[in-house]
């Protein structure tokens, strides 16, 4: 009973206070493989929660323009670099993150660069970051 009260505090402090938001939109079709679209994401959002401490925000937007979908995920988290913005793309580099693999972001570039689109990054320190996707929309 003591062990399961001590792993229910533990768990409680890792636990955060998290704002989300996502703007309305409606279904998009864009050319990605499902399962793979859906680890990309969850990545995304994972690496989102990791970088934040205290109350912040995770916010998402889709827009359509001239045929490409851009998706974006923002946090208020502690932002990253300059000059490691390059790197976290790079496949076991990771930033900021106590057991992390440095394999997520690295999945999601070449997950979506395999499917003809692009990721971006824009973060600063104290700042937070933004990781966009842009993905072509499947014409109906």
């Amino acid at each position: 009973m003591r062990e399961k009260r001590e792993r229910d505090k533990r768990e409680r402090k890792k636990e955060k206070e998290v704002k989300i938001s996502a703007g309305e939109f409606s279904e998009i079709k864009v050319w990605a493989e499902e399962k793979a679209m859906k680890r990309v994401l969850s990545n995304l959002i994972d690496n989102a929660i990791e970088a934040i401490d205290g109350p912040s925000e995770i916010s998402f937007k889709v827009t359509v323009t001239g045929g490409v979908c851009y998706f974006s995920v923002k946090d208020t988290g502690k932002g990253i670099e300059k000059e490691r913005i390059r790197r976290v793309w790079e496949p076991g580099y990771t930033h900021g993150k106590k057991n992390g693999t440095g394999l997520g972001l690295s999945f999601v570039r070449q997950q979506v660069e395999s499917w003809g689109g692009r990721a971006v990054i824009d973060s600063a320190p104290g700042k937070g970051t933004v990781i966009s996707l842009q993905l072509k929309v499947v014409d109906e």
